[in-house]
């Protein structure tokens, strides 16, 4: 009770507003939501309540006078914006600013990309294309990768298309041109795949589209290399928040580094031990090395798990402490401490699956509802 009287208010400057809202907030959580100046790095745990700060600052930022159309959050896919946008808008309208002349329409909440297709689309002919360019979608990619394979005279049947689009893939998510892959070739394939890339580009232009990956590198290019367009765009947004910020890769930290500007009002939020998409590109130094591109970062732990019970959090903790290229921190819950969890060492694929099912009709025949079970497994043969 007394931290929630301490929270009623919350003083910035001159501006004193009812930040009632701010009331269901945990310490951390507290801190992260009210720094709105200046570089802001959370790092946060699973069920600690991430997408929780991120909107309540987002809200917080409306109650201090910031228009929305000057804040922007980022996340990765369509799902998560569309959650998230829900409850900033829920969060507006059950504690509404004072002044409620500043609630001008709501803040964007988008994805990488969908923020990529809206700059692209407002300085299309920049880049010399057509205001509704067209999207290439995997098939597309697929399609076109075939033909640039044989307009480089490569036979497809002896270089995957799959594997080359792979490739352009990753070589645009590190930021890199055609020619640089070419010119740090290590390999023959290399070579390849940055001869077909040229041609992959051309039959892109000549349809007027871009592919998935060209949504986030044009528009970095349009920031990077075109001033007028930097700068307005970091007039527009002056309040930038990141979501799930281990997943992003070099592009899009570049993105948001460029969008900042010297202001620096960036806020990141993330899980250094989620970092499972290195695969296709994330870069875990983005989060290492945060402090260090943003310098007089502000650091805070959400260590409280809301999720889950004492016993899956210790035994995470104990799993993940191992993990040397990691920044410390110690999750834990108040939550009860839960069944123990079992370990079965299988003596074979065959031997798992058995094991699994025959638990699985055990847990159904008990009385426990099919949709209260989950198997994970760690590739998709394995469902098999």
């Amino acid at each position: 009770m007394t931290r929630n009287l301490f929270t009623a208010y919350v003083i910035v400057g001159n501006n004193m507003s009812d930040n009632s809202y701010l009331t269901s907030l945990n310490q951390p959580q507290l801190t992260a939501v009210t720094t709105i100046s200046g570089p802001l790095l959370v790092l946060a745990g699973a069920g600690s309540g991430k997408t929780r700060v991120i909107t309540h600052r987002i809200v917080h930022l409306i109650h201090q006078g910031v228009a929305p159309k000057n804040i922007l959050a980022v996340t990765f896919t369509n799902k998560s914006a569309k959650e998230m946008r829900n409850r900033v808008e829920k969060l507006v309208h059950e504690f509404p600013p004072i002044d409620r002349a500043v609630v001008d329409g709501m803040p964007i909440v988008t994805t990488f990309h969908a923020l990529g297709v809206r700059i692209l689309r407002e300085n299309h002919d920049v880049l010399g294309l057509r205001k509704h360019f067209s999207i290439y979608d995997r098939s597309d990619s697929l399609r076109a990768i075939k033909q640039a394979l044989e307009l480089a005279n490569y036979n497809p049947k002896e270089f995957e298309p799959r594997k080359i689009l792979g490739r352009i893939s990753r070589a645009k998510g590190d930021a890199k041109t055609p020619a640089e892959l070419k010119e740090q070739a290590s390999s023959f394939i290399d070579q390849v795949t940055a001869e077909v890339w040229l041609k992959y580009e051309e039959i892109m232009r000549s349809e007027q589209a871009l592919d998935f990956d060209d949504l986030l590198i044009k528009t970095l290019r349009l920031i990077k290399e075109y001033p007028h367009i930097r700068e307005g765009l970091q007039n527009r947004f002056l309040y930038i928040h990141i979501d799930e910020y281990q997943d992003t890769n070099r592009v899009q930290f570049e993105i948001a580094r460029f969008l900042t500007g010297d202001k620096h009002n960036l806020c990141v939020v993330g899980d250094i031990d989620q970092n499972i998409y290195s695969w296709r590109g994330a870069d875990i130094k983005n989060v290492l090395q945060f402090e260090r591109h943003f310098p007089n970062t502000k650091t805070i732990l959400l260590e409280e798990n809301y999720r889950s019970t004492k016993n899956i959090i210790g035994a995470s903790n104990d799993v993940i402490i191992k993990n040397k290229n990691r920044v410390s921190k110690e999750v834990f819950t108040e939550n009860e401490t839960g069944e123990k969890i079992s370990l079965y060492a299988a003596m074979s694929g065959i031997d798992e699956a058995q094991y699994i099912a025959k638990n699985t009709k055990e847990l159904i025949a008990s009385g426990v509802s099919p949709s209260l079970i989950a198997v994970l497994y760690r590739t998709n043969f394995q469902s098999r």
